[in-house]
């Protein structure tokens, strides 16, 4: 189901719009178009694309994302920020993305055809994975930590958890690659054991249960857990001997929207320099409070 809704549209704001709009291109490209038809898209598909049109634009936003509120709330900054009438449109993945967690899930040719044929941008795209040269990223708008969590009381640091006892990490992910590596430093006995789980959820309910002394884990997971979960006792130790690149997200978008491209990002350049992003991320609970 779509959502809808308006913003005042000033002649100059339509003008601006109209004149990127017209010079937006729909041609792939060459080595674009041979990439989508090694990944079985067909010629037809490549082009009968959408067009942008009008003074509107339509975000698509992973409806079982942690973030997926928040983006709601950013679509509507950001199309205000550009004078613009927006659209949500909500997008499912199979199997659904796990609780607590971002992850988009979607192959790249469902990708390509919710870019082709129903959606201006995506949100919630993580600038850690790989882009294929189809789609182009906007300016990041949120950037959140992998932290260390460990049961209130027990741990001050990664160095204080007894190397006999395991840390739980998802699979697959920066954080146990960059865990892993950091263990290969150390002396084969003063290895921690690392042991995988499928989601953040998983993660979590594994430190309660005492499986493990430790976790490696996405911070709005943690403190979306612990909103719905007053009663639990975790401590989040935001300090490691080893540097995680942040999660940083962006709108996804088609190569030749690059003039909406840049509009919308100078918007989120502006909500992100007058602070806005970060009260919205505050508020729904993706970034901490600041404390007393």
């Amino acid at each position: 189901m779509a959502e809808r809704r308006s913003r005042s549209s000033p002649a100059n704001g339509m003008v601006r719009l109209a004149a990127a709009f017209a010079v937006t291109a729909l041609l792939s490209g060459a080595a674009i178009a041979q990439d989508l038809r090694e990944l079985g898209v067909t010629d037809d598909e490549i082009r009968n694309q959408r067009r942008v049109t009008g003074n509107s634009i339509t975000f698509c936003i992973n409806a079982d994302s942690l973030m997926a509120d928040f983006e709601r709330d950013l679509a509507a900054e950001i199309a205000t920020a550009q004078l613009l009438e927006f659209e949500i449109a909500e997008i499912t993945t199979m199997p659904p993305t796990p609780a607590y967690d971002f992850r988009l899930g979607l192959d790249d040719v469902t990708i390509f055809r919710l870019l082709a044929n129903r959606c201006d941008a995506i949100m919630g795209y993580s600038l850690l994975s790989a882009f294929p040269n189809w789609i182009t990223p906007s300016l990041p708008y949120l950037g959140t930590p992998t932290v260390l969590a460990v049961r209130s009381g027990e741990y001050a640091g990664l160095d204080d958890i007894p190397r006999a006892r395991p840390i739980g990490t998802r699979s697959a992910t920066l954080a146990d690659n960059y865990l892993m590596a950091y263990m290969r430093t150390l002396p084969e006995a003063s290895r921690w054991e690392r042991v995988f789980y499928r989601d953040n959820g998983q993660l979590i309910e594994r430190l309660l249960d005492r499986s493990v002394d430790a976790i490696l884990i996405w911070e709005p997971a943690i403190l979306a857990y612990e909103a719905a979960h007053p009663e639990a006792r975790i401590d989040v130790i935001t300090t490691i001997p080893f540097a995680i690149e942040p999660s940083q997200f962006v709108l996804a978008l088609r190569p030749q929207e690059q003039f909406i491209n840049l509009g919308l990002s100078d918007a989120i350049a502006a909500l992100t320099a007058d602070g806005t992003i970060n009260r919205l991320a505050i508020a729904h609970g993706l970034l901490p409070a600041p404390g007393p």
